[in-house]
């Protein structure tokens, strides 16, 4: 027993020390453990949000296509409407009004038809499309927060009329932005066309430097046709209304979304050069009977060929690119509130 305490007396400090490192190791193992532990929640966190972000693009392409079929046909309608072509076309030939200046007033109502079909119709996709990924979010943000069935239906109720209020802002940009963008592509047209002549050989590589000279102005400019689309929210009181529209406009704010929309456009652009290819049959015509060629692209475009046109819009790897980095951000938003 003597011996043991000599021992233990004259090895003190280097007990000591062994007890210390055999005490760093076993806190070192019980950190390295909880170190893994944490590192394998974050894999599978990010993992499952992979997941969530791929079956979100798949089910958000699907969601564009069925949404913007419908809206097409609205579109259709409100650009017909604010620029009556029929109409003209009647009253020429009636005889209610004189030839020449019908066809001139034709000229220019049937380019501006084809311009502002372009233009509402690529405004018109990313906004819904943007719409889409906020509803997207919110709505798993939703289903995450709500504790308890009964208050989970209660707020779905409500906040499924928000949803819908929300979603009912493209019907404004229809009634209200359709109309100042017709009137924006009018002014051009009237400018550029203005030293056309009825009698005049076109080929189609004329027609395109027409249309080309007419799109590359400085007097349209896409984004800011694009800020016109939603009204002011000053009368909005709905507190949950409110966010979703704050976030809209955050994003329409972005550079990146003018950008995109610049882009989109001359994507778009393409679409309607095919089909307008498509309708032009001979090497030259005379400008007066390029007029009905020309009027014909936007119910071609936004009605005969529209499935065709929204999966065109929809494939865009800009767009989807565009489309993806909203909804991470929108993601990355809800998960730090």
């Amino acid at each position: 027993m003597n011996w043991i305490c000599s021992v233990i007396s004259n090895h003190k400090g280097a007990l000591l020390a062994t007890g210390g490192i055999i005490g760093g190791v076993f806190t070192l193992k019980k950190y390295c453990k909880e170190t893994l532990v944490m590192w394998q929640e974050r894999q599978i966190q990010n993992l499952l949000r992979d997941a969530k972000i791929d079956n979100h693009t798949i089910q958000h392409q699907q969601n564009l296509l069925i949404t913007l079929e419908g809206y097409f046909e609205s579109l259709a309608m409100k650009i017909n409407e604010v620029c009556d072509t029929e109409e003209t076309i009647k009253q020429i030939k009636s005889g209610q009004i004189d030839k020449v200046s019908g066809w001139n007033t034709l000229k220019v109502q049937s380019f501006t038809k084809l311009l502002s079909s372009l233009y509402s119709s690529t405004i018109l996709s990313l906004l819904v499309s943007t719409q889409l990924n906020i509803v997207s979010v919110n709505i798993f943000s939703r289903s995450v927060l709500s504790q308890g069935e009964n208050a989970k239906n209660n707020q779905s109720s409500s906040k499924d009329e928000k949803t819908k209020s929300f979603l009912s802002k493209v019907r404004e940009f229809l009634e209200n932005a359709v109309p100042n963008i017709h009137k924006t592509c009018q002014s051009e047209v009237m400018r550029v066309l203005s030293d056309v002549k009825l009698d005049e050989d076109y080929s189609f590589d004329d027609l395109l430097t027409l249309l080309d000279e007419i799109c590359i102005s400085e007097y349209i400019e896409i984004e800011r046709l694009s800020q016109v689309s939603l009204l002011s929210q000053s009368d909005i009181h709905d507190l949950s209304l409110r966010h979703l529209l704050l976030q809209l406009y955050d994003i329409i704010e972005l550079e990146d979304y003018k950008y995109t929309c610049q882009l989109a456009f001359q994507y778009n652009f393409l679409y309607f050069k095919h089909i307008l290819h498509s309708l032009f049959t001979t090497d030259k015509i005379i400008f007066a009977k390029l007029i009905p060629i020309i009027n014909k692209v936007p119910n071609k475009v936004l009605h005969t060929t529209k499935k065709e046109y929204i999966e065109h819009i929809a494939d865009f790897e800009y767009f989807k690119l565009f489309n993806l980095n909203v909804y991470k951000g929108l993601i990355d938003s809800a998960d730090e509130q």
